[in-house]
């Protein structure tokens, strides 16, 4: 679980990057 989470946090950046 601990890749998902991870994985998770770093699209949430990228997300919040890109708005």
């Amino acid at each position: 679980h601990t890749t998902i989470e991870a994985i998770n946090k770093c699209a949430n950046g990228l997300y919040l990057k890109q708005r």
